[in-house]
């Protein structure tokens, strides 16, 4: 009785020390890594492999993908993530500005991820200053 896995279904890519075998790749596939799309460049021959990778946390999905890849023989020297982005990303994305700007209506991801609020402008006083 094989158990099922829950959680989320997590993608992100190991970039090879080499572009693998057809041996290397049949290994991996036998291991467990049928959720891997490997890329192959032989013109410099390097290679990576793509996950999608089914666990409940992505620090687990890494260390399940990372010991599939190390039964198959292969080496990887770093791993990507396009989910993995830094607020300018998301300002791009969503079409906001970075930088802190006018608060109504919040327009900077700066200010939604800060603890910080829109600055209030003091208020105009009533005692007679000209």
């Amino acid at each position: 009785m094989t158990e099922q896995m829950t959680g989320e279904t997590f993608e992100f890519t190991f970039v090879l020390s080499e572009a693998p075998t057809d041996e290397q790749l049949d290994s991996l596939f036998e291991a467990g890594g049928d959720d891997a799309t490997p890329e192959l460049n032989l013109k410099t021959n390097t290679g990576s492999l793509h996950f999608a990778r089914e666990a409940p946390t992505l620090a687990e999905a890494l260390v399940s993908a990372l010991h599939t890849i190390e039964a198959a023989g292969l080496r990887a020297v770093a791993v990507e993530s396009n989910d993995l982005v830094t607020l300018r990303d998301i300002a791009a994305r969503t079409g906001r500005t970075y930088e802190v700007s006018a608060c109504s209506p919040p327009v900077s991801v700066a200010l939604v991820h800060s603890p910080r609020r829109c600055p209030v402008a003091a208020p105009r006083s009533t005692r007679g200053f000209r």
